[in-house]
């Protein structure tokens, strides 16, 4: 069950995020379309096998807008949202954010889930003037580029929550609190495959290599994970009293 302080922060930005948009699109405007609701179109896998899941997030959407509600951030508005399923897959998920655009008003984007899809769609939303938000968008790449400028790439993703950069950044804090100067990279190209079908890991570890490159005394080396090959093994030949 989500806590009650991570829903007031996503009902508050559900808020923020919905007042601008409002009757941007143009379908706004169509009789069939109701002028006092709020339509969000969620860029999300249905497979459960993915953490963020049509099925795994609709109680939490639930309980958002519940929440609004009781606060009234938005008195007199309703909420109709719709899940879109993108299978995690980056032609879907471009194909399921133009198909929205085009066929229902569309005043926030929430998702897409996996970053391979973020990024496209992102790209898109700033010329749909739609906002997006995702708790996704791990990769360095959407933190390190400013985006309050209209020209800017992702100028209209909105990230709350972490990223791959902030997970470097606290390593490279304890690397300076312990005087540590020997950084191995062991990894599953593969890896966690509920976040996302490709890459996930080597998305993380790009952070991890950009945040640590630029350091002159700090060696760097790395090793992908071989399914035939034991975590002991690894840890006796690999990893052995040099990183120790």
């Amino acid at each position: 069950m989500p806590s009650k302080r991570y829903l007031s922060i996503l009902s508050v930005c559900l808020f923020t995020l919905f007042v601008p948009s409002l009757c941007l699109h143009s379908s706004c405007k169509n009789n069939e379309y109701e002028n006092n609701t709020i339509y969000i179109v969620l860029l999300l896998p249905k497979d459960n096998r993915f953490l963020a899941s049509h099925n795994k997030v609709r109680p939490v959407i639930q309980l958002s807008i519940e929440r609004i509600h009781q606060m009234n951030l938005l008195p007199g508005w309703k909420f109709n949202y719709v899940f879109v399923d993108t299978g995690c897959d980056v032609d879907y998920g471009i194909w399921a954010a133009i198909k929205s655009y085009v066929e229902k008003p569309v005043h926030l984007f929430l998702g897409p889930f996996c970053d391979y899809i973020t990024a496209p769609v992102a790209r898109l939303a700033k010329f749909f003037k739609i906002p997006l938000l995702t708790p996704a968008a791990l990769a360095d790449d959407f933190t390190s580029r400013e985006k309050r400028s209209n020209s800017s790439e992702y100028h209209m993703l909105v990230k709350p929550g972490w990223s791959f950069s902030d997970m470097a950044k606290a390593l490279e804090k304890l690397f300076q609190r312990y005087g540590w100067h020997k950084l191995l990279f062991v990894y599953d190209m593969n890896g966690r495959e509920e976040m996302a079908k490709h890459d996930y890991c080597m998305l993380a570890i790009k952070a991890l290599h950009d945040t640590f490159f630029a350091k002159t005394n700090c060696t760097l080396n790395q090793k992908k994970l071989k399914k035939s090959q034991s975590h002991e093994d690894l840890l006796r030949n690999e990893v052995g009293d040099d990183y120790a």
